[in-house]
């Protein structure tokens, strides 16, 4: 993304539009978005259900999850798939794809840590 350019993009829920080279040989227009919405991935070692005391996102916390699912909505409203592919870059999965962590153990089921919002927003 950056061969040939003295420029990097720092994507910071924000969204960065450049040209990318097709399999013809032309160049089609590609609108990466990113944002720093990160779940917190942690063991309880109480046994207390994660979602309610460790489950985050970057500085939010589950009990924000309105703010969370406005950040959200705020930043994939600038995707513009009329125009250009979008390709959304985060630091973690939307609830129920691909978001199975644990259950390694042998005594602990793997559960889910996926944002429930980030799931909503792009349904």
């Amino acid at each position: 993304l950056t061969r040939g350019s003295d420029r990097i993009h720092v994507l910071r829920e924000d969204h960065v539009d450049v040209q990318a080279l097709t399999l013809g040989g032309g160049v089609a227009p590609l609108r990466i978005m990113g944002s720093p919405l990160t779940p917190l991935v942690q063991e309880d070692p109480f046994g207390a259900d994660p979602g309610d005391v460790l489950a985050g996102h970057n500085t939010l916390k589950v009990s924000q999850a309105a703010t969370t699912a406005r950040r959200w909505d705020a930043l994939l409203e600038r995707g513009d798939v009329a125009r250009a592919s979008t390709i959304l870059v985060c630091h973690g999965p939307p609830y129920g794809i691909l978001d199975l962590v644990g259950g390694t153990s042998g005594t602990k089921a793997a559960r889910r840590c996926g944002c429930e919002a980030l799931a909503d927003a792009l349904a």
